[in-house]
């Protein structure tokens, strides 16, 4: 269930204390929890046809006619939650995948499990499930990564389009419970209508960090254990996020859910992983980002025989064969 709404907690990011004695920053480190929301956002540059807004009224009435019932609530509140959603028995060939594998809490290894286990991408890429995405976004949609740790991301408060070009179409992203997820596992936290704000941009997002660490080039890891892009430049986006939330007074949800629930947000809705108010506690899960199928930029995107799209590296390839054919 969507638990009741509530105020931001006042614990900011980890990565905020852990990172004010590193390097990363062209400003002074004591400035970081200072930059205000508007310095690191702007208008949006671009929008699915879903979210478009025009100032005469009629012509607003005849696009709100125009949207299904799906399409209204995202646009509206930036999110869809799907109750009973995914069947019962693709995830518990999942969730045996994983004990296969002898893994608790830990995540698959990479970011794209779903090109070698076809368990994974029978459920994030759950042909119905595709067919929301498809109409909430109104264009072809294909997976680009899996996120399968069984624990919070502890990730601060951010929007998922901040990670690709300013102009890009904003992608979508799922949140599939794998099992009951309450409020102490650390659910996902989200700001119903957040979509609408100023967006987070990488160019501003940019001026804070120095040269070596900002984005597109720092957006990744360039050595074992080093940090990437979103997480340095969490240390400041987070807190300033949090004092929009305290200062306009938003509401802050958490999804709490059952085995087979799913949330769908769009790219631009506020959200985080909230730390576990209970230590150790899992909070069983699959995150799935898809983006329009357009974006060649972003890879090879194969087809399963059941018409769902998936991207697929390189290295993917001697797989392939075991996970195109739809389960």
């Amino acid at each position: 269930m969507e638990s009741t709404p509530q105020g931001a907690d006042e614990r900011y990011s980890d990565i905020f204390y852990s990172l004010q004695d590193k390097q990363y920053y062209s400003v002074p480190n004591e400035r970081l929890s200072n930059i205000p929301y508007r310095q690191l956002s702007a208008p949006p540059r671009s929008n699915i046809y879903a979210m478009r807004t025009f100032k005469d009224e009629a012509f607003s009435d005849l696009h709100s006619a125009d949207l299904t019932e799906h399409q209204a609530y995202y646009a509206k509140h930036g999110y869809v939650i799907l109750r009973n959603f995914i069947p019962i028995p693709l995830i518990d060939a999942y969730l045996e995948l994983r004990q296969s594998l002898g893994l608790s809490d830990s995540q698959l290894k990479g970011m794209t499990p779903h090109v070698k286990h076809a368990e994974v991408l029978d459920i994030v890429s759950y042909k119905p499930l595709m067919d929301v995405i498809r109409e909430l976004h109104g264009m072809e949609m294909g997976l680009i990564f899996t996120l399968s740790g069984f624990k919070s991301t502890k990730r601060g408060w951010h929007q998922d389009a901040y990670l690709d070009d300013d102009s890009a179409i904003p992608r979508l992203a799922s949140w599939i419970a794998c099992g009951d997820v309450d409020s102490d596992c650390g659910p996902f936290q989200y700001i119903p209508g957040s979509h609408r704000w100023p967006a987070l941009s990488n160019t501003k997002i940019n001026g804070y960090l120095k040269g070596d660490y900002q984005w597109p080039h720092g957006h990744v890891s360039r050595e074992t254990g080093e940090l990437g892009w979103g997480r340095i430049s969490e240390a400041f986006i987070d807190p300033a996020v949090f004092r929009k939330i305290k200062d306009e007074g938003h509401a802050v949800h958490e999804f709490t859910a059952q085995k087979g629930d799913v949330l769908l947000w769009y790219g631009r809705l506020m959200h985080r992983g909230s730390p576990a108010r209970v230590a150790g506690r899992l909070r069983p899960g699959l995150i799935g980002h898809y983006a329009p199928l357009f974006e060649r930029r972003r890879g090879y995107f194969a087809k399963r025989s059941n018409g769902v799209h998936f991207l697929a590296p390189p290295r993917s390839l001697p797989f392939l064969s075991d996970v195109l054919q739809a389960g």
